[in-house]
């Protein structure tokens, strides 16, 4: 797969790039693989000891599935693992969340096994605790991608065609700890490797 992809513009969280000669359905492919084909990390599953706080379990859990983390692929995606064991190292990362009112808990609170794995940012606020509540909260980090679940979308992508003769402009914002220009080029790798596995069969 040949794409003439050229970037215009960049920050730290977005990456502007001018796509000429492909077709509309082929920048859509790598709009789709974008969302649901490249990895990142997200808690999957956590077990609460205690929770004396103003919140729910269930809106907790849900508050820190949504918090990006740093990660490497020192774990593998928890699908393509043959374990059946929850805290399976070759697939997973522990963390625990255990803090004491009064106070905000950030989620520079979160402390995990691995130091690869760690909240991207330190002020994302998970819950207020007031003098006596407490939460006490184990779980596990995992690798997956948009098809596994939502939170594992690693960008806000667009794209739009701006001259005639197949020239598109595509928007990429990070919501990841992945750089924007990293999520463009692993989109691209996993789709040739689809493709030429399509190729081999035809």
């Amino acid at each position: 797969m040949s794409i003439n992809a050229e970037v215009i513009d960049q920050g730290k969280d977005f990456v502007k790039i001018r796509i000429k000669g492909a077709p509309a359905s082929l920048v859509n492919a790598i709009r789709r693989k974008i969302l649901n084909g490249v990895e990142t990390a997200a808690v999957e599953y956590i077990e609460v000891n205690k929770n004396t706080s103003g919140l729910y379990n269930e809106i907790i859990a849900h508050r820190l599935a949504m918090i990006p983390f740093t990660f490497t692929k020192v774990i593998q995606n928890r699908n393509k693992c043959e374990c059946e064991d929850l805290s399976c190292s070759k697939c997973s990362v522990r963390f625990v969340l255990k803090k004491k009112g009064p106070g905000i808990v950030y989620s520079k609170d979160i402390k995990t096994v691995h130091e690869d794995f760690k909240p991207l940012y330190d002020d994302i606020p998970i819950v207020r605790l007031l003098e006596g509540q407490e939460i006490d909260i184990e779980g596990i980090i995992t690798l997956g991608s948009g098809k596994d679940h939502a939170k594992y979308i690693p960008a806000i992508v667009g794209y739009e065609e701006i001259e005639p003769d197949n020239v598109y402009e595509m928007h990429i914002e990070t919501i990841s700890a992945l750089d924007p220009l990293t999520i463009f080029k692993e989109a691209v790798e996993l789709l040739e490797s689809e493709i030429a596995k399509i190729e081999k069969i035809l």
